[in-house]
């Protein structure tokens, strides 16, 4: 079994129904394709950077899961038919162990002032002082 990540895009439109049962229907089919869902993790409401289906805001889901080498073709034919879902992404993952996602902190240390450079003497101040 291999490791993948599966983002998903689901129209915001749609009611929280609606949008259980197109994650729930997700969940299934990769637990009857012999699956592990590993992770999943739901990111909420968002707003896109572009309109998709005439939608502006869509609700994100990111699974790591853990697939059988034929899931992934079967996954992707199934979810190409869900309505409610804009865009989904599924990618085989680099890294064995996933580990969750943590919030990046906003404080950032701030940079030590540099020492001012020693003045270069030019050809012309040296005369001078001569």
């Amino acid at each position: 079994m291999s490791n993948y990540e599966l983002t998903l895009v689901i129209n915001s439109q749609a009611s929280a129904l609606q949008q259980k049962q197109a994650t729930d229907k997700i969940k299934q089919l990769i637990a009857d394709l012999k699956g592990d869902i590993d992770q999943w993790d739901d990111w909420g409401p968002k707003t896109l950077a572009y309109p998709i289906k005439g939608q502006t805001t869509a609700r994100y889901y990111l699974a790591h899961l853990e697939l059988p080498p034929t899931a992934p073709t079967k996954i992707n034919q199934v979810l190409r038919t869900e309505k409610n879902l804009l865009r989904y992404l599924l990618v085989k993952a680099t890294s064995p162990k996933l580990k969750p996602q943590t919030k990046l902190k906003t404080k950032t240390k701030p940079k030590p002032k540099a020492k001012p450079k020693p003045k270069l003497k030019t050809k012309a101040k040296l005369k001078a002082k001569s």
